[in-house]
């Protein structure tokens, strides 16, 4: 009966993510299981389902290729698309992988025209096909992903965190990010690309008072101008 619990609780939490192309079928799951126990048990799950609510950030936008970029990325297809973000014009893509990010779907995506990794919301792709034509090997993304990331995640950073700060970074926390504990002090950690760092300040800015810049001194600047830019508000 746990086990039982415990899917209908995931397929109401799941539900949120109402902007997928499986969000229907979370509802006929749930459906299909509850016809499938007896009367008794499904007046216990109904009960235990009328108290627990789920507050999660919903799915913001609707994302149209969801199984095509999910069946790309695990078959290493590549496909020709349009991304409103990167390009207007359809171009060949590779998918390394999907990931779900405050209300956002995004996806990893090789450009195989132009040679370069991107980070693309799957809501901007406008188009999307899959193509005969023969890309990289899931090794040699792999291998290009690795060296993307060395040379152009090339800003360390470092800032220290309350115990709060860590809840509130552990509730949001980017692929690219970590949080480290040494000596009873916690710290986030990670790479930033240049092109990102007013993202990385918009960050830090929504943990408040709960982190402290330790470094990069141009991570400090950014964040400094930008406080005082809010602060010119009031």
């Amino acid at each position: 009966m746990e086990e039982i619990n415990a899917i209908f609780f995931a397929l109401k939490a799941l539900n949120k993510m109402t902007t997928t192309s499986f969000s229907n079928a979370y509802q006929q799951i749930s459906h299909k299981l509850m016809k499938s126990l007896p009367k008794n048990r499904q007046d216990d799950i109904k009960t235990q389902q009328k108290v627990v609510s789920y507050h999660q950030q919903l799915t913001l936008h609707n994302v149209k290729y969801f199984k095509l970029l999910i069946k790309a990325a695990s078959e290493n297809i590549v496909l020709k698309m349009i991304s409103e973000q990167y390009f207007k014009n359809a171009e060949l893509v590779q998918v390394r992988d999907v990931f779900y990010q405050q209300g956002n779907w995004f996806s990893n995506l090789y450009n195989l025209d132009q040679k370069k990794w991107l980070i693309t919301r799957c809501d901007q792709i406008s188009f999307c096909e899959i193509t005969d034509k023969t890309g990289k090997s899931k090794h040699e993304l792999d291998a290009l992903y690795s060296h993307f990331y060395q040379k152009c995640y090339s800003i360390p950073y470092s800032c220290e965190l309350t115990k709060l700060g860590k809840e509130k970074a552990s509730l949001n926390l980017y692929p690219t990010m970590k949080i480290e504990e040494k000596n009873d002090n916690i710290f986030l950690t990670g790479a930033c690309n240049p092109s990102e760092l007013d993202y990385l300040v918009d960050y830090i800015i929504g943990l408040g008072a709960e982190a402290k810049i330790i470094y990069p001194e141009k991570l400090k600047s950014r964040y400094i101008q930008k406080i005082k830019k809010i602060l010119s508000k009031y």
